[in-house]
């Protein structure tokens, strides 16, 4: 009798968080040319940079960025997908604390959006 109860809960609660990993949880990145690709398990978020980006060093968090903890998105101990409205943070498990930072465009459905990008942990820069 408890086994039905059990699967009614658990499954949908295993559904969702699948979900959600897959969605938001960063896993490679990519810098060509002047544009930046970085992709989840099952989406890509591109930005066009728009001026010559500048190495800041820090940790697995921006130095002097602390918010982007607390913002909406994904925040795990080895990889970071922040939105704080006017910047962008992301990073992968390849992060060496080299974060690159440059004002760019992301490249949305509904249009772009002038933000301030970290990525750190990309491949080609």
């Amino acid at each position: 009798m408890a086994w039905p109860m059990l699967y009614g809960m658990v499954l949908p609660a295993l559904v969702l968080i699948t979900v959600i990993l897959l969605y938001f949880m960063p896993v490679s990145c990519r810098v060509v040319g002047g544009r930046v690709i970085m992709r989840t398990p099952v989406r890509s978020i591109e930005a066009v940079l728009l001026g010559e980006p500048r190495l800041e060093r820090g940790d697995l968090v921006p130095p002097g960025r602390t918010k982007a903890l607390f913002c909406g998105g994904w925040r795990l101990p080895t990889t970071l997908l922040s939105d704080c409205g006017d910047e962008f943070f992301f990073s992968t498990p390849d992060c060496d604390g080299k974060w690159l930072v440059a004002e760019a465009k992301l490249v949305k459905r509904k249009g772009e959006e002038k933000r301030t990008l970290w990525i750190c942990g990309c491949a080609g820069h």
